[in-house]
């Protein structure tokens, strides 16, 4: 069973580094078989480039996936970059997550 964690991001760079370290710690530690979706949405600061680094290949076991939505005038609904990232995930069970600091 692949367990799917969609994260939607938005100008989260101060406590991005923190969150993946946690979560790839406790999804490596579970037992189970994961993979990781990661969209930016169109962010402003530097959170782009620190999923890149933190996503990039042989930092983790865990499969990642990064999406980068592009930005522009128009403020998507909170709910599209988690369509964005449903659309790139290949679950058995789905895991969708929520930035309530999101306003």
């Amino acid at each position: 069973m692949l367990i799917s964690l969609i994260v939607p991001i938005h100008n989260e760079q101060d406590g991005l580094a923190r969150f993946w370290q946690a979560v790839s710690t406790t999804l490596e530690q579970s037992g189970y078989a994961f993979e990781v979706v990661m969209v930016d949405d169109g962010s402003t600061d530097e959170s782009w480039q620190l999923i890149s680094e933190l996503t990039s290949a042989g930092q983790s076991s865990i499969d990642v996936t990064a999406i980068r939505l592009s930005r522009n005038s128009v403020r998507r609904p909170l709910f599209w970059p988690a369509y964005a990232g449903l659309a790139a995930a290949q679950p058995s069970l789905l895991m969708p997550t929520c930035n309530t600091r999101r306003s």
